[in-house]
């Protein structure tokens, strides 16, 4: 309980016909996370890294070199929604949808929808993406 939501953890994505589709999974953090994640066979794709900022909210997605494939943005005035920009083009949104007062008093669940141009995005960007929601949910929305 001290931890929060500094712990680490690790999380596994299922379809619907129970096919295994990502590992995301972070070590302890202090300040800002760094989530890794792997496809269904266990290879890293990716990870997603949190960045320092003062006006908006950031984190950038990375290859399983290291290299910035994109960044996403949420600004302050607008904290349900994160833009994903790559090479300075908007190709993406996260954003967490309004689920009712009951829904949202009186549980933890939360509803997101990751919106992208499928034109621009292979398989691989896709489960960042997908892994992006997890992340945002877990730095933003977790008590």
């Amino acid at each position: 309980m001290f931890l929060k939501s500094h712990r680490p953890l690790e999380i596994h994505v299922v379809d619907g016909d129970d096919e295994h589709l990502i590992t995301a999974g972070r070590g302890f953090f202090w300040f800002l996370s760094h989530l890794h994640v792997r496809d269904g066979s266990g290879r890293e794709i990716g990870s997603l890294r949190r960045r320092f900022s003062v006006l908006n909210r950031r984190f950038e997605l990375e290859d399983s070199r290291g290299a910035i494939l994109a960044e996403i943005r949420g600004p302050l005035l607008r904290p349900n929604t994160f833009m994903v920009y790559k090479q300075g083009s908007e190709i993406g949104r996260v954003t967490k949808q309004w689920s009712g007062i009951g829904k949202e008093a009186f549980t933890d669940a939360d509803t997101f929808r990751v919106q992208m141009d499928t034109g621009r995005a292979d398989r691989h960007f896709s489960l960042l993406m997908l892994a992006s929601a997890l992340a945002i949910d877990l730095d933003f929305f977790e008590g």
